[in-house]
């Protein structure tokens, strides 16, 4: 990341989707182009950080890569290395937590959710399955969107794992679903998942 680093560092607030597990050597650190089943080595998230970002969410279709330990290790992880963080969550009350960010006196949420995953939820202890990361649902986000403006957020910002790789144009579920978080009070979308660029569009609400 060192051609991009400068660019990075000179953000106010960078964030990143992390698209791997960060999980500890005894997963074996696994990925390519015919694997889809990723594990990043701790010197990753070192990476990451001296490239200069700030943020890091992991509400993608990888994050469930390495189980329910692979989650718990990579949030360890994420603490010890020093990044604010959301989209995998250890228990209800991390998952109910804001994610907020101050700069300069503004006050930025982050709420994510993922459409896709590799592994199903079923992998998850039963008991941590409904809180260890969000899915597309309006209403739970909606409610995250709630609790972050109460928490005194100034901005929220939806960070939406969705759409079809290789694909240059949101789907109608994409549109609906922006639809239905710009109404429920975000107030920036950023989606990730196509691998590819897609159309910014500014929207009155």
């Amino acid at each position: 990341l060192a051609d991009i680093a400068p660019l990075l560092i000179e953000a106010d607030i960078a964030l990143g989707n992390l698209e791997t597990p960060v999980a500890g050597s005894e997963f074996g650190y696994t990925g390519s182009s015919s694997l889809l089943n990723f594990n990043a080595p701790d010197s990753y998230l070192d990476m990451l950080k001296s490239a200069g970002f700030d943020v890091l969410t992991n509400a993608n279709n990888h994050i469930l890569d390495k189980r329910w330990q692979g989650i718990l290790n990579t949030l360890d992880a994420l603490d010890e290395w020093g990044f604010v963080h959301t989209g995998g969550f250890r228990n209800q009350e991390e998952n109910e937590t804001p994610c907020i960010v101050e700069h300069d006196g503004i006050r930025i949420a982050f709420v994510t959710g993922t459409g896709i995953l590799n592994i199903g939820r079923g992998a998850i202890p039963k008991e941590f399955r409904q809180w260890a990361f969000n899915d597309l649902d309006i209403e739970k986000l909606s409610a995250d969107i709630d609790r972050a403006r109460q928490a005194g957020a100034d901005l929220v910002f939806a960070s939406m794992h969705w759409g079809s790789e290789g694909t240059q144009k949101p789907s109608s579920h994409q549109r609906r679903l922006a639809e239905e978080l710009i109404a429920a009070g975000a107030d920036c979308i950023l989606g990730h998942h196509p691998h590819v660029l897609q159309p910014i569009e500014m929207v009155e609400s």
